[in-house]
């Protein structure tokens, strides 16, 4: 969340996890965000399953996965 959340930050992230050797990557939905948290974030939070979309798609063999999943966000 906040303005690190890129698709650059990611790769880059998830490129050195899997090249440590790390087993999984793990992303999380959000049911409620504090208001006091968005100025901190500038409201930028990411879509779990989009980010496990693009993860897939920058890494080779390490597991991905979702932490929490909030459904009826998703219709």
């Amino acid at each position: 969340m906040g303005d690190q959340s890129t698709p650059e930050t990611m790769s880059v992230c998830a490129t050195a996890a899997e090249g440590a050797g790390l087993e999984s990557i793990w992303v999380v939905d959000h049911i409620a965000i504090p208001p006091d948290d968005a100025d901190g974030s500038n409201g930028r939070y990411v879509d779990p399953l989009v980010s496990l979309a693009w993860l897939a798609g920058v890494t080779q063999r390490i597991s991905l996965g979702v932490g929490v999943l909030i459904l009826p966000y998703r219709p």
